[in-house]
């Protein structure tokens, strides 16, 4: 088992009995309140004006909306809940690591050939349950919120205590990666995830899964994870070669502290304010690897914007942080990211360098 790190087939099994309550109402970019231009200015000279004889694909249509407008505002505009409809905006569903999108009925055709899945064929996904989305509509804008009337499974919420305490309810536990990824199994399998109904079927291939809200990834010890919690997009002691369905953003602070124990903690947060309502924090990495005195460090942010989120809290902190160790004899180090160059003793106090803004 202990092997886990080299050899993960990190194809995406079926999770049999697993289930998922997703919040994540999908992705959008802002939307650009671009006037449309349906009128020449007046001191226009003749080329400056259509041909009298023009035919209609001449003439810009009145109401058109620049390429990188993203979508037009009136797609989400709502009254009532029942005047939008909700779809699946990924080859894998809401339950499955996907997201949905919710719009105003109207619009639905026109938002499922922006927004919805165009090529899934070949595309793997597990198949853990989850409750449907219904629509809601809050603040004039379309939304959607896990069906209250499903039936779902009653352990998913519980917190640890309560998830022990109940004998029809099981925890859902893991191991941290990143002293997995310096051969530190102490803490194996010891992680509080979730929890989940207690006998439920699962898949006996371990699994890489990352928390929505704090980007900490857990490898647990079958098919089975935390509701709500996207796998792994990568091995996860090996950076993504790519960005995918999400941007790279570049690092922004490099911290680095060393305990009295042996072991120095790097932590690197991105650079950029990312709204934690707004942000979808599709993959997150880090690796530190020493020469001598001297840390280099890698560190991977890919994120991708939340297409229907009602509104975007000022709050900064939706990049998340990526955090390593390594396991080194007590001195002074330098790590460094790119530019970003810090020293500092191990033991010793946090030290950070670099700015968010």
């Amino acid at each position: 088992m202990r092997s886990i790190l080299r050899w993960l087939p990190w194809t995406l099994i079926l999770a049999l009995g697993c289930v998922e309550d997703s919040d994540d109402p999908g992705r959008d970019a802002a939307p650009t309140d671009a006037a449309p231009t349906d009128a020449a200015p007046a001191d226009a000279t003749p080329t400056d004006a259509a041909p009298a004889d023009a035919t209609p694909t001449d003439a810009a249509p009145t109401d058109a909306t620049p390429a990188d407008a993203g979508p037009p505002d009136a797609w989400f505009a709502c009254e009532r809940p029942a005047d939008c409809v909700v779809f699946e905006a990924e080859c894998c569903d809401h339950c499955n690591s996907g997201h949905v999108v919710s719009v105003n009925a109207a619009f639905e055709d026109e938002a499922r050939a922006a927004l919805g899945p165009s090529d899934c064929a070949g595309v793997e996904c597990t198949a853990r349950d989850c409750a449907p989305e219904v629509p809601t509509c809050e603040a004039g804008r379309c939304g959607s919120t896990p069906d209250p009337a499903w039936g779902g499974d009653p352990c998913a919420l519980l917190d640890e205590a309560a998830c022990e305490a109940d004998a029809d309810c099981t925890p859902i536990r893991g191991a941290d990666v990143a002293p997995l990824c310096i051969d530190d199994y102490d803490g194996w399998m010891s992680e509080y995830g979730g929890c989940m109904t207690a006998g439920l079927g699962c898949g006996a291939a371990e699994t890489c899964a990352h928390e929505p809200h704090s980007g900490r990834r857990l490898i647990f010890p079958s098919t089975c994870v935390p509701s709500g919690w996207p796998i792994c997009n990568t091995q996860p002691c090996e950076p993504a070669a790519a960005c995918e369905d999400s941007e790279a953003a570049p690092p922004g602070v490099l911290c680095a502290e060393g305990d009295a124990e042996g072991r120095v903690a790097v932590q690197v947060m991105p650079r950029g304010c990312f709204s934690s309502s707004c942000t979808r924090r599709v993959d997150i990495f880090c690796r530190v690897t020493p020469a001598g005195a001297d840390l280099e460090v890698d560190a991977t942010f890919c994120l991708a914007p939340i297409v229907d989120a009602p509104g975007c809290t000022p709050d900064c902190s939706g990049g998340g942080f990526a955090r390593c160790l390594a396991d080194l004899d007590p001195g002074t180090y330098t790590a460094r990211l790119g530019d970003l160059e810090v020293t500092f003793d191990h033991p010793g106090p946090r030290v950070c360098v670099g700015e968010m803004f």
